[in-house]
């Protein structure tokens, strides 16, 4: 789970590598990698015969066909009951596909029901391929309904969240083109400006690139700032924000040095958002605008993105 431009895709995409190049013995490891926003129009047959036709791809499997409609899911084990023994010849009896599929989520909007979500956790988890089945994906805020408690439809999922850098891993980030060019102070700044988020912070990097001279607080605003001109990610993170966040965020970002105690918080905002309190934290932790840290006491992540707002 994670906010746009946190890193999913780029996550995604060095599982798939890792796999390619360490495996994950003692399966013969198939990573299947594809996002949502590639397929076009969804639909479970659409979905169903994508994923079939990755499982396959490298073995003479019949083509797809739909002869049952209304019954994509068992179409599709049919499908892999009919390559199962070629599979196992090339591969062995412990192949293994994972899929990685970006942004899972999208496919709700499109989707009359959760049907194919029932059906893909039966996959993972009950059906006779189910020790041959992985899955990682990636999405926003639908994402966290999909894996949420009690009747959810892929509740046996465990999510991680996305978010800011830590102090180390921003530095060495840093380090890998700008060693020798800043100090504490102007390192500290850009942090303070970039609020360490991956993608403002690399944005920034590369408009200071460029001008490979030693850092100062102009250079480092300026640069800032023209990476904010070129992109337009702010809106859309602000778009993710419901009445509760919007509440909160004021908050924060008229606090004193960014920073507020859920309590004071609590005490600020109207009665019925409070409840919403925990979740809308949640959602600017993965979106990399607050720093939580300390979870009783947020603080805002970035001042870029504060003074935007």
């Amino acid at each position: 789970l994670g906010g746009r431009r946190c890193g999913k895709t780029s996550f995604l995409m060095q599982i798939e590598k890792d796999l390619q190049d360490k495996g994950l013995k003692p399966f013969h490891v198939l990573p299947r990698r594809f996002s949502m926003q590639e397929l076009g129009s969804l639909t479970p047959e659409r979905l169903f015969e994508t994923i079939y036709h990755l499982v396959v791809q490298e073995v003479e499997a019949k083509p797809w066909k739909n002869d049952e409609p209304v019954q994509e899911y068992q179409n599709f084990l049919k499908h892999l009951d009919n390559c199962g023994q070629k599979l196992k010849d090339k591969y062995g009896p412990d192949w293994l596909v994972i899929l990685l599929i970006d942004e899972l989520d999208a496919a709700i909007s499109s989707l009359g029901d959760d049907q194919f979500f029932q059906n893909l956790r039966n996959l993972l988890m009950e059906s006779r391929f189910h020790r041959h089945f992985r899955l990682v994906a990636t999405g926003v805020k639908d994402m966290s309904r999909l894996i949420s408690s009690g009747s959810s439809p892929l509740n046996n999922l465990r999510h991680k969240y996305l978010g800011i850098l830590k102090g180390k891993q921003a530095q060495k980030l840093v380090e890998y083109g700008f060693k020798d060019e800043y100090d504490i102070e102007t390192l500290g700044e850009l942090f303070r400006l970039t609020g360490k988020h991956p993608y403002v912070l690399q944005g920034t990097l590369e408009k200071l690139w460029t001008e490979k001279a030693e850092w100062d607080k102009k250079m480092l605003k300026k640069a800032s700032h023209e990476f904010c001109r070129e992109h337009k990610d702010f809106q859309r993170w602000m778009e993710a924000f419901g009445p509760a966040e919007q509440a909160i965020y004021c908050c924060l970002a008229t606090a004193t040095e960014g920073r507020m105690h859920i309590d004071e918080i609590q005490r600020r905002i109207d009665a019925e958002l409070q409840p919403q309190i925990d979740a809308a934290l949640t959602v600017f932790s993965y979106h990399g605008v607050i720093d939580d840290s300390d979870p009783d006491e947020p603080e805002i992540a970035g001042t870029l993105f504060r003074d935007w707002y």
